[in-house]
């Protein structure tokens, strides 16, 4: 991580050329309401207030960290500016503004988790309920978007998952992690490498099969992995490209000339790479030989340490690029809980005090990490730097989805989807679309 700046304050009472302050150039007074000290009682800022958010350390996804301020109203990023001599917090916005200090505090966009089952207790798979639940505890990781995943399941189960997620789609409400359609991770995956699914819920690809349950989630499917190499597949491929729907390659036993044709048919991002699919040899690339040199697509990586060594993490950067690399927490519902035995899948499965999740024969079984465990892993055991780390689980999923023009960077007029971190990578504050959802700074616990 970034060296910290030093301490931003006016000098001898004279603004800073890039500070902020009212139309008329005036800075505010000194009883300028201030989060943290004086901020309002009983309760986070109204939904009309505009936040000014200072930090030393504002890192905006794509770019370079900079000391100064991030403007927060009416839902979006409606300022962002640097400061580059030190100001005094109390004059660093506009009059009538929330001043919110944070020091030396980190602040970054919020992450977005592309891959993700279930976190707090609160599976994708059980319903609106279930997935409200689910959205909260993310966000309070620092999560402010998400794409839930549905692993294969049996059809009438499938459906009823998705009908949860139009309705939970349809109601959701602010306060929480957003969600950016559904993931459908099967069933159309090979019966070789079906990770921790049940084997007779897999299925060859089945156009009329998707076709309905496109039209049950009623424009909510944003993402269909399957298997390049099952009969059917390049067809499927097409027409989920035709309707916008994103196309992933994942539990695949594809040769490299199979996974190709499935680039080529539209496909634009590869499930856990490394995980649940044929491997690389020399005279045989195999699925992940293709993955690791495709140009123009988007690469997930479980970055909890355990499903990949960071050996190979590394050589997936150096290979593919800061740019193409998406960290996900492929995170199942007990992350967050305490060690034991739970059920996920349809199956029973053990959380190890290792954090490692596995089946009864050893099979990892997702993840209990949360994003911002991985972001940190990146840094710290497998050596990017954290602005690198960052676009990984900001950026990248932003592109990958195709939500950038509104997510992924602190930028005017994106989404108000601010974090702030410590230095050990707690969440401290979040914001999403503009509602707060953790604020320890305004109850004075930082």
């Amino acid at each position: 991580m970034a060296e910290p700046f030093a301490y931003l304050g006016f000098s001898d009472g004279a603004p800073a050329e890039d500070s902020l302050s009212g139309d008329s150039g005036e800075s505010c007074p000194p009883d300028l309401r201030r989060l943290g000290t004086a901020g309002r009682k009983g309760g986070g800022p109204m939904s009309g207030d505009v936040i000014t958010l200072v930090s030393t350390r504002i890192y905006p996804g794509d770019g370079e960290p900079f000391p100064g301020c991030i403007r927060i109203g009416g839902g979006k990023i409606v300022g962002v500016e640097k400061m580059s001599q030190a100001v005094r917090p109390g004059n660093a916005a506009s009059c009538g503004e929330i001043v919110l200090d944070v020091g030396d505090s980190i602040v970054i966009p919020g992450l977005i988790d592309i891959h993700v089952h279930g976190s707090g207790g609160f599976s994708a798979a059980d319903g609106s309920a279930t997935l409200e639940g689910m959205a909260k505890v993310l966000a309070r990781s620092g999560v402010t978007a998400f794409q839930p995943a549905l692993g294969a399941a049996p059809v009438d189960e499938m459906e009823r998952s998705i009908e949860g997620a139009y309705q939970f789609a349809s109601g959701q409400g602010g306060g929480a992690a957003e969600m950016l359609g559904i993931h459908l991770e099967g069933p159309f995956l090979s019966r070789k490498f079906p990770g921790a699914m049940a084997e007779q819920n897999l299925l060859d690809p089945d156009i009329p099969l998707l076709s309905r349950w496109v039209e049950l989630a009623r424009g909510n499917i944003g993402r269909v992995t399957l298997a390049p190499e099952l009969p059917g597949a390049t067809e499927m491929v097409e027409f989920l490209v035709e309707r916008g729907i994103r196309a992933s390659i994942g539990h695949t036993a594809a040769t490299y000339d199979e996974a190709v044709r499935g680039f080529r048919a539209g496909i634009s991002i590869v499930t856990h790479t490394f995980n649940a699919m044929r491997g690389f040899h020399h005279r045989e690339p195999g699925a992940l030989g293709a993955a690791l040199t495709e140009k123009g697509i988007f690469l997930e990586l479980i970055a909890d340490c355990l499903h990949v060594h960071p050996a190979a993490m590394s050589l997936m950067v150096a290979s593919c690029g800061v740019d193409s690399v998406v960290l996900v927490s492929d995170a199942m519902p007990a992350a967050g809980s305490p060690p034991g035995e739970y059920e996920f899948l349809g199956r029973r499965v053990t959380l190890g005090l290792d954090g490692k999740v596995t089946l009864e024969d050893g099979t990892l079984a997702g993840s209990s990490a949360f994003l911002k465990d991985c972001l940190r892993n990146m840094v710290e055991r497998v050596g990017v730097s954290f602005e690198d780390a960052l676009r990984m689980a900001t950026v990248n999923p932003a592109k990958a989805l195709g939500v950038f023009d509104r997510k992924g960077t602190l930028a005017s007029g994106k989404d108000a989807d601010v974090v702030v971190l410590s230095e050990d990578y707690e969440v401290l504050a979040c914001w999403t679309k503009g509602v707060e959802v953790k604020n320890v700074f305004r109850d004075g616990e930082a």
